[in-house]
C-alpha cells in the first residue's frame, strides 16, 4: 500500500466554483495550476498595505514543472455553509486510475452563518485520471 501525500488548505468560500468543473479537478501541468490559483486565490494585505498572496497560492506555488513531470494534483473543494464547520478527512484511496475521497463535515454545537470552504489536496501519480465522488 502506497503512502499517499494529502492535506487540506483553508481556502474560504470559493464563489462560483461549484458551477464549474473546478470543484473537483485533476491538475497535471504547472500552467493549469497557475490558472486555478489565479482564478481562486484570495489576495489579502499585510499591515503596511502590501498585497500578499492568499492561502491557496501559499500552499500550491511550491509545485513546479519537475513535480508535474511525474505527478498530478487532485484538488477537491468542500463547501461549508459555516466557518465553524470542519472537515474530517479519511485517507484517499487509489484504485487503478481512480481516486476516491471520502470525508465528513463536522457540525459545531453553535454555528455561525458565513460561507467557508476547504480544498483537499492529494499528490497522485500520472496514472490517476478520475475522481470518484461518493
Amino acid at each position: 500500500k502506497k503512502n499517499i501525500k494529502y492535506y487540506m488548505i483553508h481556502s474560504g468560500y470559493l464563489n462560483g466554483v461549484n458551477q464549474t468543473d473546478d470543484a473537483t479537478i485533476i491538475i497535471s501541468t504547472k500552467e493549469e495550476l497557475n490558472k486555478y490559483i489565479k482564478k481562486y486565490d484570495r489576495k489579502s494585505w499585510d499591515i503596511e498595505g502590501n498585497e500578499i498572496d492568499g492561502e491557496i497560492s501559499r500552499c500550491l506555488n511550491k509545485y513546479d514543472e519537475q513535480f508535474f513531470n511525474v505527478k498530478s494534483l487532485v484538488l477537491y473543494y468542500v463547501e461549508l455553509t459555516s466557518g465553524s464547520q470542519s472537515v474530517d478527512l479519511d485517507e484517499p484511496q487509489i484504485d487503478g486510475d481512480t481516486i476516491s475521497i471520502k470525508y465528513k463535515v463536522k457540525e459545531p454545537e453553535i454555528g455561525i452563518c458565513d460561507m467557508s470552504g476547504e480544498i483537499i489536496v492529494v499528490e497522485v501519480d500520472k496514472a490517476v485520471k478520475k475522481i470518484d465522488e461518493k
